[in-house]
């Protein structure tokens, strides 16, 4: 279902719809949301963003995402169902990227930071099994041909 926002009353909109595959939400105290004004199009109307709170009523996270191995990503669906938005957390999309922003920034250190949660566990699990299973090749052991 898309996401839309529906105005509700003066300074309040409702979030309606699905976030699939949402990098971090298992963790996450907020989770930004973009979503379609609901104009009575099908399309919709202007994207905005949704800086929603995770503990918000009406906001489901269903830890569904394998990953692809990225045990930490934290990735799930999020479902809102009629999620009451205060307009102060909703930015056009164009002003939330317009200027001096941290978007891109931040996108770049998230994904940094899973690459190298990645790494360290290869790490780790590389060095237990050298530590408990790797056996050294027989040949290894016998001296050199004069």
């Amino acid at each position: 279902m898309p996401t839309r926002l529906t105005r509700d009353e003066p300074g309040v909109f409702r979030l309606n719809g699905t976030k699939g595959h949402a990098t971090g939400a298992l963790f996450s105290r907020w989770l930004p949301t973009l979503a379609r004004l609901d104009d009575g199009t099908p399309e919709g109307g202007e994207e905005l963003v949704a800086f929603v709170p995770r503990s918000a009523d009406g906001v489901v996270v269903t830890d569904d995402s394998d990953d692809i191995g990225q045990r930490t990503a934290a990735s799930g669906t999020v479902e809102f169902f009629d999620v009451r938005i205060p307009s102060e957390h909703i930015l056009r999309r164009g002003k939330a990227l317009v200027g001096t922003h941290a978007v891109g920034s931040f996108a770049q250190l998230l994904h940094a930071a899973i690459e190298v949660g990645i790494a360290g566990a290869v790490l780790a699990e590389t060095a237990e099994f050298v530590r408990t299973s790797a056996r050294a090749v027989h040949e290894a052991h016998r001296p050199a041909c004069a």
